[in-house]
């Protein structure tokens, strides 16, 4: 049988937050449409994407309904939000393993503690981290307060300070 997208609904919040779980694509002409958004963006952190970008990563590999974490963060390295917070995660990877793989995305190696076999698998599916877009990603979790100022600075205080 022929795969069908699953077709869910993606919400902007108060011009600062793009929120988008359960799915396994985003159409090119939502994508053009977020792309091509006013975002605020503070001075001291230019940017073309919103604040905030929460988004849906089931797991280390695609599956029919949901994003997989190499498609999750190719979607956010187009949207270029200031933060993302991937969320929806099954439980065969720890969030402390999510937490090292999106810091690699930013630039930071895993150091050799944190390279389980789950993290070694997961830095595969992203492909040569050295040659792309480095982005600003961790994993969502509950009781994660995210904060935008009027101007679009995102901080939350979870993560706040980290870079």
């Amino acid at each position: 049988p022929k795969k069908e997208d699953f077709i869910c609904f993606g919400y902007i919040i108060q011009d600062a937050v793009v929120y988008i779980s359960d799915t396994s694509r985003i159409p090119s002409d939502v994508m053009k449409y977020i792309r091509s958004y006013k975002w605020p963006s503070p001075e001291s952190r230019p940017s073309t994407g919103p604040p905030v970008l929460v988004l849906d990563c089931l797991g280390l590999k695609p599956h029919m309904s949901h994003l997989s974490l190499a498609q999750s963060v190719d979607y956010a390295r187009q949207i270029d939000a200031q933060k993302t917070y991937l969320v929806g995660f099954s439980h065969r990877v720890a969030h402390d393993e999510y937490e090292y793989l999106l810091r690699a995305v930013g630039g930071r190696a895993p150091q050799p503690k944190e390279l389980t076999e789950k993290v070694n698998e997961g830095l595969v599916s992203l492909g040569n981290l050295k040659e792309q877009k480095r982005i600003w990603a961790r994993p969502g979790y509950d009781g994660l307060r995210i904060f935008v100022s009027d101007d679009g600075e995102a901080r939350d205080a979870g993560y706040y300070g980290e870079d």
